[in-house]
């Protein structure tokens, strides 16, 4: 899909409607479930290109296996697409979606190394959907639940190999009409592959949960055309602990276009750096986002 087709999927009639009811996301109800298209392609996640990042961590932040000199300044993107494969299953509720999210990273500015794509993260998943209004102790309200299984990978080969398996259970909350928080805790499919290059016991990266966490934590706040996001990660230990924080503000610029901000700090930014720190921010634009 293009980024023009994306831009108008995701700005849709249908997209606009639920903008107005303080939602980003053209499918978050129960009544555009029942009656959405099958197999018809829209935004999942955030889908942004950021042209201009720079990462203010060392030196040693990028593995180097591969490339003698990583530059700091870098362009990042991320396509995030989903597509409702049934019906509601329970009284009009109750569907299942897949989705895929890719996320890379390009050395455009390292014109030493042939400006490589330093490394790409694909990311496909199933997920079944339940839609609700349950009001919570608060004045919380249950939005959505999603149970899912998602395959996270490189692509890669040898010691750059790395990946995970997954399943999760997703939940969103309204605090308001444009407050959301979002709790997605997971749990990990060990891994015993023969012959693996980085573990003898057959996991290409068997700490990986102690770098990324057990869980992702997102609140969301919508100013009109506008928004905040706070993403938190955390393993929770009292004696290492590891997580990262990723603060987002998208704005409205010109012609429908909205302008994006970035700052990531922690771990698992990449899988192929997973354990190691990063501290980025970047600018670009943002064509749908995660809410």
């Amino acid at each position: 899909m293009t980024a023009c087709a994306l831009y108008l999927a995701a700005f849709s009639p249908a997209a606009a409607q639920a903008q107005e009811m303080g939602l980003l996301h053209p499918n978050l109800s129960i009544a555009q479930l029942a009656v959405n298209p099958l197999f018809r392609i829209t935004p999942f996640r955030a889908n942004y290109l950021m042209p201009l990042t720079y990462n203010f961590a060392g030196a040693d932040t990028f593995t180097t296996d591969s490339v003698k000199h990583w530059s700091h300044t870098e362009v990042a993107f991320q396509l995030s697409l989903q597509s409702q494969i049934t019906r509601g299953l329970i009284n009009g509720n109750g569907a299942f979606f897949i989705g895929y999210t890719q996320r890379s990273f390009w050395q455009a500015y390292n014109r030493g190394e042939s400006s490589p794509f330093r490394e790409t993260n694909y990311e496909p998943e199933l997920m079944w959907r339940w839609y609700s209004d349950l009001p919570l102790p608060g004045g919380l309200h249950g939005r959505m639940l999603t149970f899912g299984l998602v395959h996270q990978s490189n692509g890669q080969a040898g010691t750059r190999s790395r990946s995970w398996n997954r399943a999760y259970v997703d939940m969103l909350f309204s605090a308001g009409q444009n407050t959301y928080i979002d709790f997605k805790p997971w749990w990990r499919f060990p891994e015993k592959r023969k012959n693996s290059p980085s573990d003898p016991a057959g996991d290409d990266n068997p700490d990986i949960e102690h770098y990324m966490g057990h869980f992702e934590l997102r609140l969301y706040r919508n100013y009109g055309l506008s928004g905040l996001s706070l993403m938190l990660r955390n393993n929770l230990s009292a004696t290492d602990n590891r997580g990262a924080f990723e603060l987002s503000y998208r704005f409205p610029m010109f012609s429908g276009l909205q302008g994006y901000v970035q700052w990531f700090n922690g771990y698992g930014e990449s899988l192929i750096d997973y354990n190691r720190m990063v501290n980025r921010i970047g600018v670009g634009v943002i064509l749908s986002d995660w809410m």
